[in-house]
C-alpha cells in the first residue's frame, strides 16, 4: 500500500537532516540501482543520529544499563537510487511513551529532487538486565 502524498516542501522543513551521504557503486544491484538491504543499513545509521538528538546516546545506555531494539518497520519504495546521488534522511517523531517511540524517515534524493523512501518504525527502550536471550 502506498502511502500518502507528503509534498518534498514539507520534507525538507524537518531539517536538519539525520544523515547526508553519497550513494557508492558498491550499494548498488545488477540493475544499476542501489539494493534493498542498504535502504535498511542507511535508515538504521541515521536513527542513531535521531536517538542521540533524543538524548538515547551510548553514555546514557551505559548509565543506565538501557538499550533500543525495533519492535516493527515498514519500508515505501518509491523512486530508485543510483550510485553517486546525494541523499539526505529527515526525521519526524510521531508518538512516544516512557518506553516506546514511533517515528517517520523520509530518504531524499538531493541529486534528483525527489522523495525515494519513507521508513516507519516502532522503537523501544528495554533494560538490559531484564531482557533474557
Amino acid at each position: 500500500m502506498k502511502p500518502p502524498q507528503i509534498s518534498l516542501e514539507k520534507i525538507l522543513l524537518l531539517e536538519p537532516a539525520c544523515l547526508r551521504m553519497a550513494v557508492p557503486e558498491a550499494y548498488c544491484d545488477e540493475n544499476g540501482h542501489m539494493n534493498v538491504r542498504w535502504y535498511a543499513a542507511i535508515f538504521d545509521e541515521a536513527g542513531d543520529t535521531l536517538h542521540a538528538r533524543l538524548g538515547l546516546t551510548l553514555e546514557f545506555h551505559k548509565a543506565h544499563g538501557t538499550g533500543t531494539m525495533d519492535l516493527e518497520n515498514h519500508f515505501n519504495y518509491l523512486r530508485e537510487v543510483r550510485a553517486g546521488d546525494r541523499l539526505a534522511i529527515f526525521s519526524r517523531l510521531v508518538a512516544h511513551s516512557a518506553k516506546r517511540m514511533h517515528y517517520l524517515m523520509f530518504m531524499v534524493d538531493e541529486t534528483r529532487g525527489n522523495l525515494s523512501a519513507i521508513f516507519e518504525c516502532i522503537n523501544a527502550l528495554a533494560d538490559l538486565s531484564a531482557v533474557t536471550v
